[in-house]
């Protein structure tokens, strides 16, 4: 049987979320894997504790382990983002923390994982730190790769990492070394893991982690990105960029597939009215941009035809035969032969217009 070693990291702001996505985990586990799931919290207060020691008990089973580690927030980085709290630099000692595992599948809270992770888990990193997805928003888009001087950027939501290597290393002192020295601060922890693992790293299917914002991208593009066919089934979804609980989102891409395994949660059997109401909310958004879409569409065709049809109203035309005036949509039609094609042709004072018009008529 398959052993799967995962972790996940969450603060009082993503409870919610972590439940979401590990009982994805569960419901789309393959029956004869096992996952050993470790919870780093980091300053949860006492009803989440409750909360999440509430959920542990009713999912753990034989091939089913999930354990919370707490620990007290002392990574004092002033960082601000708007979806990524300091408790993401906790990323940096994940292999020290869990040192009883030589490899750890770490994944980030706001994902929805839709296939068994076996097959990712067993990939081989034996020479490298860490396995990974480019992220490419923020190669192609922002660029986030060029001030740090390295040539592929990838995305720290989802990392297979090598934590022996990590450790023999000292990895964790380089990290932390690098984000108190440059104080790179976009994107929180994840200029520090591409900098640091440059040229150790593995870059795999971007299906391990999907992120949302790609669907707002033509396939060809991202095909030539990533160097594969990205229309494969996606293992894990990456919720980047806006949250479904706690925005009033309009476009599928970001609520599709949350709400589906938040109502398997006790969030839900708790206040399904909540989350009905929001469900409902963003749907009828979504479905108000879309006909605002359409209309837009009909309402540019219609410009379109009327500045066609202004353009009629005056001006001059012709076909092989015919001759037409428009003159306040007035049309006034000459049906043209050889000789009336040179008496007009005559009244143009530049030989080059006169041969023009007369080309028109050939």
């Amino acid at each position: 049987m398959s052993e799967v070693v995962i972790a996940y990291i969450t603060d009082d702001n993503y409870v919610m979320p972590t439940i979401v996505s590990i009982t994805s985990a569960i419901m789309n586990k393959n029956e004869n894997s096992i996952y050993k799931i470790y919870i780093v919290g980091v300053s949860i207060n006492e009803e989440n504790k409750k909360v999440l020691d509430e959920f542990i008990v009713k999912n753990i089973n034989d091939r089913i382990h999930i354990e919370i580690l707490h620990f007290n927030q002392h990574y004092n980085f002033d960082d601000t983002h708007p979806y990524v709290t300091s408790a993401a630099i906790f990323k940096f000692d994940i292999a020290n923390i869990l040192s009883d595992y030589d490899k750890i599948l770490y994944i980030d809270c706001d994902t929805i994982i839709l296939k068994d992770l076996t097959e990712l888990f067993n990939i081989d990193i034996n020479e490298y730190y860490a396995a990974a997805v480019k992220d490419f928003i923020a190669t192609e888009i922002l660029k986030q790769h060029l001030p740090l001087g390295i040539k592929d950027y990838f995305n720290s939501g989802v990392m297979l990492l090598n934590s022996k290597l990590l450790r023999e290393n000292n990895i964790k002192e380089l990290l932390l070394d690098y984000k108190i020295n440059k104080d790179r601060r976009h994107f929180m922890d994840q200029d520090c893991f591409n900098f640091i693992f440059n040229n150790k790293v593995k870059f795999i299917e971007p299906k391990y982690n999907y992120m949302r914002t790609n669907s707002s991208y033509d396939k060809t593009l991202l095909d030539k990105f990533f160097e594969c066919d990205t229309g494969e089934d996606t293992v894990i979804l990456h919720i980047t960029w806006l949250k479904p609980w706690n925005e009033n989102v309009a476009e599928e891409k970001y609520f599709y597939g949350f709400w589906n395994y938040y109502q398997y949660t006790d969030y839900f059997k708790n206040n399904p009215i909540w989350a009905i109401n929001k469900i409902a909310e963003q749907k009828v958004k979504s479905l108000e941009n879309k006909i605002n879409e359409k209309l837009n569409i009909l309402e540019a065709e219609a410009n379109k035809k009327y500045s066609e049809n202004w353009i009629k109203f005056f001006g001059i035309y012709n076909t092989k035969e015919y001759l037409m005036f428009y003159l306040f949509g007035i049309k006034i039609s000459i049906k043209m032969n050889e000789e009336r094609v040179n008496k007009l042709a005559w009244c143009i004072p530049v030989r080059k217009w006169r041969d023009k018009f007369r080309n028109k008529f050939n």
